[in-house]
């Protein structure tokens, strides 16, 4: 996730397991996409727009009350930047308004009235301000462009963004606030190759600038480059906050360091006891090392922080799914199913437990609606064609199986059951030319 609410990464699912020594190995998925997600943080908005409100008042301005104000346009500004730097936006917006309509040619009112309205998230009438103010000075300073980059950015129109953020490194090329945008924007739409590009140059510019190196650090990680991603973090004297911990710690999880990653999502969530997904990921972490009980503690808590995010309740099924406790393997399953009607792999996840517990019709109810959802899910093909073998359904059973071959004919893991499984309906049926154990594919 971003500080923008832009969520960048693909997700990707852990290997599915099965038992072994078992011709009716089951499958289930271990989906947690919510680890996936790196975040790419961006500075904190008012830190960063303060300095540009004070950059357009050359001189002080003090601000006298009641009668005998010089209700010039100029005294409104300035009083309007000193409001704003108090973070009191409405008032600033209002001698902002006075000031234009006394002095409506005056691009600087423009610009830091967009600046109040971006703060308090009104994006199209920051946007109007800052168009507004290039319209009367078409190359009156870089901040300008970046500022309404800024309001494209979090509107989440990327393409006008980066062409803003390209205007303000025309104007400045040494405009680091520019780079590091126009990065979150390239990443934003996948191109991690541009971002890291762009985070790099904000580094040459800013070499102390701990996003730059903590959002390259998170592309570097996407890319699967993660020894990069972990040198990143460490690469300035200031301190690391919650999401390059977070960011550290997801890159250690992909190397198999779970030690080290739980070690940094701990120090995350003590910089920020709120944070979710490093509660969900800590989670992760603890169901791969076997540790259940606290991998299910930090999933509950993912879920009273966000209980509208889906992933938390699979996994703390999967969880579940290894202590063998199918009735809340089943609840939780099914509230993940409420919240996304279409999660294939919740469905497939419940289905395995219907099996375990012996309910055949529901299980196979539950692949279908899987391969509804998701047709070349070969797991679900897999499941299915085992309930129907224990069902005595042959036939159905080999479809199955054959289909689970055609998908995923290399899976090293669920082929050789697969073609085992088949061998055996094969058997049952009579068919005696076909081995019991099938040859996989060569070549």
């Amino acid at each position: 996730m971003w500080d923008s609410g832009i969520y960048a990464g693909v997700p990707r699912e852990q290997p599915g397991l099965c038992r072994e020594g078992s011709s009716t190995a089951k499958i289930y998925r271990e989906v947690d996409n919510v680890k996936r997600k790196r975040s790419f943080p961006v500075k904190n908005m008012k830190r960063m727009i303060v300095p540009m409100v004070f950059a357009l008042a050359l001189f002080p301005c003090v601000i006298v009350e009641g009668e005998g104000l010089d209700r010039d346009a100029e005294t409104y500004f300035h009083r309007g930047n000193a409001y704003s730097y108090n973070g009191d936006y409405d008032r600033a917006i209002a001698d902002y308004d006075e000031a234009i309509r006394l002095n409506p040619n005056r691009a600087e009112t423009y610009i830091s009235r967009g600046i109040a309205y971006g703060i308090k998230k009104d994006y199209d009438r920051a946007i109007a301000d800052y168009s507004e103010a290039i319209r009367l000075n078409p190359d009156y300073d870089a901040m300008t462009y970046n500022g309404r980059g800024l309001a494209y950015h979090d509107k989440g129109d990327y393409d006008r963004a980066i062409a803003d953020y390209d205007e303000a490194i025309r104007l400045n090329p040494n405009h680091a606030e520019a780079y590091i945008h126009r990065g979150l924007m390239y990443a934003a739409q996948g191109d991690y190759d541009r971002a890291i590009a762009d985070f790099t140059q904000t580094i040459r510019l800013d070499p102390e600038n701990a996003k730059a190196y903590s959002n390259r650090g998170a592309g570097y990680g996407i890319k699967g480059d993660y020894d990069r991603a972990i040198a990143d973090y460490g690469e300035t004297e200031l301190p690391l906050d919650a999401e390059a911990y977070y960011n550290r710690g997801l890159a250690y999880h992909d190397k198999g360091d779970y030690g080290r990653a739980i070690a940094d999502y701990d120090e995350a969530i003590r910089l920020d006891p709120n944070f979710s997904v490093a509660y969900n990921n800590r989670g992760n972490a603890y169901s791969v090392k076997g540790d259940y009980d606290r991998a299910i503690a930090d999933f509950t808590q993912t879920i009273q922080l966000n209980p509208n995010l889906v992933e938390p309740y699979n996994n703390r099924g999967n969880a579940y799914h290894r202590q063998g406790d199918y009735d809340r393997v089943i609840a939780g399953y099914g509230e993940a199913i409420r919240l996304n009607p279409e999660y294939a792999e919740a469905y497939n996840n419940r289905g395995d437990a219907y099996y375990r517990q012996g309910d055949y019709d529901r299980a196979i109810a539950d692949y279908d609606q899987t391969l509804r959802l998701d047709p070349n899910l070969a797991e679900a093909y897999y499941n299915r064609g085992i309930v129907y073998g224990i069902k005595g359904d042959y036939d159905r059973a080999i479809v199955d199986y054959s289909e689970a071959i055609r998908l995923n004919p290399e899976n090293a893991v669920t082929t050789p059951l697969t073609y085992y499984n088949r061998g055996i309906a094969y058997a049952i049926k009579g068919d005696h030319d076909r081995p019991p154990i099938s040859h996989r594919r060569s070549g």
